[in-house]
């Protein structure tokens, strides 16, 4: 089947025509098989483009590169790129220049070895006292956490199940986003969000791109707060019950406050099959 829908069959004709190569397949199941044979070919094309650009820059090692070939999907490919992806200064970048990540380093370990924060204090790197050093180290690990796969996966799948989708109008376009109007003050669980409701969303927010004149404002929130001392999920994967781990936690917030942000809403459409 793959070869007739590469030659321009159709799929009208392949279920009409071409029953023997199909095996009787519908319409419908030869439209989901034309689908998924796209989404095979775009996640095959990023896979050589990220290969590729890493290989360029020599941060291509053998587990990321199998780890990159076993990509099941394009959420799965793009969290493993994440950490490699150039990016804009960070304050992350700036605590590494500092001279602060062996001091991230060491509190990330959680072993028993005594994490020295004063070793660090630099004038001249502006890194005046303890708490700045502090300081710094914890957006180095933040950093770390949310460019993390696994710990991606344990915020998106929050997000999936408890997260909330909100609209709210741009009040200076209002007149001119009227078509919009029901997406001016919304809000409903992402779990519950139709694929029609988002992708009107994404439109009114699309306006900006066309005349700019952005409609809505669409966002995607974790719930508020459910977990006074953070994330469970990630704290199973980062936070372990010594001094250092007891750091550490304060950090599994952080990645869902700051750094981590909700996954892309658009991961929940087309997720779901409905691309």
């Amino acid at each position: 089947m793959a070869s007739l829908l590469s030659d321009g069959a159709t799929v009208p004709f392949i279920a009409r025509y071409r029953k023997e190569a199909t095996g009787l397949l519908d319409e419908t199941q030869i439209t989901a098989i034309r689908d998924r044979l796209g989404q095979l070919a775009e996640l095959d094309k990023r896979r050589e483009h990220i290969i590729a650009s890493l290989s360029e820059r020599d941060l291509l090692d053998p587990a990321l590169h199998k780890a990159l070939l076993g990509a099941a999907n394009l959420t799965i490919l793009e969290d493993l790129y994440l950490p490699h992806r150039p990016k804009r200064r960070t304050r992350g970048m700036i605590a590494r220049k500092k001279g602060l990540e062996p001091l991230a380093r060491a509190i990330f370990r959680q072993d028993k070895t005594p994490v020295q924060p004063e070793n660090f204090i630099n004038l001249g790197k502006g890194v005046a006292d303890i708490d700045e050093s502090l300081a710094g180290a914890r957006d180095i690990i933040a950093e770390w956490l949310s460019e993390d796969a696994a710990a991606r996966s344990v915020l998106r799948t929050l997000f999936a199940s408890k997260g909330q989708i909100t609209s709210s109008v741009v009040k200076k376009n209002q007149e001119a986003g009227a078509k919009f109007q029901d997406y001016f003050a919304w809000q409903e669980p992402a779990a519950k969000a139709p694929g029609h409701r988002l992708l009107a969303m994404w439109r009114g927010e699309a306006e900006k791109e066309k005349a700019d004149r952005e409609a809505i404002k669409v966002f995607g929130n974790y719930p508020a707060e459910p977990q006074p001392r953070g994330v469970p999920g990630l704290e199973m994967l980062f936070a372990g019950s010594s001094a250092t781990g007891r750091r550490m936690r304060g950090r599994s917030r952080t990645p869902r406050r700051r750094a981590g942000r909700p996954p892309r809403m658009r991961e929940k459409y087309f997720q779901a099959g409905n691309a």
